[in-house]
């Protein structure tokens, strides 16, 4: 089932897959644009700037730590993640962090064994913003952002909760408290924010300052994992049952796909809208609908897309092997000694 895979990939250090493409395989460079890679590699939180690692603390150096979002505002660099603290017998606390120019700044601070995930990361007028979730002491999840380290609940529930519904006939499993809403992702427009997710126990929606629109209300998992504005336009971009879609405001677009595809990323530059994921299995953008395939072979996964002028990147791998491709050109990222390696989020400065 979709909805429980997610759930796994967060506790499991979000590692996904990621995949090699036909193309040459070319070394990352100086020269140019800066392209800032944010990911995991050796059980701890990383990013990359031009193919270079820099390992980010965590609290508990045998622990793991992930990184979900990165974003540079002049020469500071933002990475939102998660740090894990305890161990599995006596039960894991996971607390939401964000990372600025190396050193960590705890979103939480869990008291006991419960999770806490910063998915998204956006810097807006000397304000940090970032969405997530989290956790109430009744194990209750809950689609939130913060604001220069202040909570702001999207989707507050009071006793008595909602029953969980039944998953549709096309999943197995089924649903928890915990399950009811996440929020993935978070943009900011002037004195507005906007932030991504799902609530309701997968219905993908977007909430602009706290005021929600319900993106799908059928009897299908959805998630709107990404959320981009421009001008009066709200784009979110994920999916709904086995398609990867985007939404233009509240209005669905299909994307070209033979097989079950997922949308983890949207960005739109003029009238063009771009949206990274996955098919089958294997990385690939879409623009304007249309898809272009980044690898074929090992299955992968493309989590973030950026576009530059006229290239665009995009940031993903296949297994244990981080990548970003600037237009289709693949390029490997170092990995770290020990563990699995991942890239999730992705952010091009020019000189």
């Amino acid at each position: 089932m979709r909805s429980r895979l997610i759930d796994c990939f967060a506790i499991l250090l979000l590692i996904m897959l990621s995949s090699a493409c036909k193309k040459t395989v070319t070394n990352a460079t100086t020269s140019g644009p800066t392209v800032y890679v944010a990911g995991n590699g050796g059980n701890s939180a990383l990013y990359w700037k031009n193919g270079i690692a820099t390992v980010l603390p965590k609290q508990s150096p045998n622990n793991y730590s992930a990184a979900s979002s990165i974003f540079v505002s002049d020469t500071d660099v933002y990475v939102a993640g998660s740090d894990y603290t305890g161990n599995i017998s006596a039960g894991v606390t996971i607390n939401a962090v964000y990372w600025k120019n190396g050193t960590e700044i705890k979103l939480t601070n869990l008291s006991k064994p419960q999770r806490a995930f910063a998915n998204s990361i956006f810097v807006s007028g000397g304000d940090i913003y970032a969405a997530g979730y989290e956790l109430t002491s009744d194990s209750v999840g809950i689609a939130v952002y913060w604001k220069n380290g202040d909570l702001v609940n999207l989707t507050p529930l009071t006793p008595p909760y909602p029953t969980p519904p039944t998953p549709p006939v096309n999943t197995i499993g089924s649903y928890q408290l915990f399950d009811y809403a996440q929020a993935f992702s978070i943009y900011v427009s002037g004195n507005d924010v906007y932030v991504s997710g799902f609530d309701q126990f997968y219905k993908a929606a977007f909430w602009k300052n706290g005021v929600k629109t319900q993106l799908s209300d059928v009897y299908e998992i959805s998630n709107a994992n990404s959320i981009f504005v421009s001008g009066s336009d709200v784009y979110t971009a994920g999916w709904l049952g086995d398609s990867a879609v985007y939404w233009k405001n509240a209005t669905i677009n299909y994307l070209q796909d033979l097989m079950p595809a997922q949308a983890y990323s949207v960005y739109v530059s003029g009238s063009d809208v771009y949206v990274a994921g996955g098919q089958d299995g294997y990385a690939q953008y879409w623009k304007n609908g249309t898809a272009t395939n980044l690898q074929s072979g090992d299955a992968s996964l493309a989590n973030s897309i950026f576009v530059a002028g006229n290239n665009v990147y995009v940031a993903g791998g296949k297994i244990g092997i981080p990548q970003y491709w600037k237009n289709g050109a693949t390029t490997n990222l170092p990995i770290q000694p020990g563990g699995l390696a991942s890239a999730y989020g992705i952010f091009v400065t020019n000189p």
